[in-house]
């Protein structure tokens, strides 16, 4: 997946397979400005894992922006997102279940919140301040593996969330 950076209309961030996230100034299309390599703690001695999903966020009133993503391990990593990029800021471990594909993540607009929609039957509510057990956790249609590719989206004002399901349906 990909998302814009939340500011700066030149910059964007792609999760890849490779268990990479690549930033890229669209001005520069030849290189990407930025790579980082996630070496994840549970996948084992390799540390490579494949991104399932990335948001970048930043608070509505100002203040340093949050960079998060998903891995195929079951682990949520969350950045500053004006780098450095060296060491995740916060890490959870099976944060959904692993080897199950976490097609959705995004930030609330005051970049407090992050949602997820997991490939594990759930969704979960997390708080960027507290970044070690969700506040809610949700058993869900809308997260059948058979469309693990499902997102998750706040709306702008971050009073509603809107989801999918397998059956054609929006839940908000």
């Amino acid at each position: 997946t990909g998302t814009w950076h939340p500011t700066d209309r030149n910059l964007c961030v792609t999760a890849g397979t490779d268990s990479t996230l690549r930033i890229w100034d669209i001005n520069n299309k030849r290189s990407q400005k930025e790579v980082i390599v996630f070496k994840s703690k549970a996948a084992g001695s390799a540390g490579r894992t494949r991104m399932t999903a990335v948001a970048w966020g930043a608070p509505a009133q100002g203040g340093s922006n949050t960079l998060v993503a998903a891995a195929l391990d079951g682990t949520l990593v969350m950045y500053s997102g004006n780098g450095p990029f060296t060491r995740p800021a916060a890490e959870i471990r099976d944060a959904h279940k692993p080897d199950t594909w976490t097609g959705g993540v995004d930030i609330s607009s005051d970049g407090r919140m992050v949602v997820t929609r997991g490939g594990d039957g759930l969704i979960k509510l997390w708080d960027t301040r507290k970044f070690k057990q969700p506040l809610v956790s949700v058993e869900h249609p809308s997260t059948s593996d058979r469309f693990a590719m499902t997102n998750i989206k706040y709306s702008p004002n971050s009073t509603a969330i809107i989801t999918g399901s397998a059956t054609g349906h929006l839940h908000i």
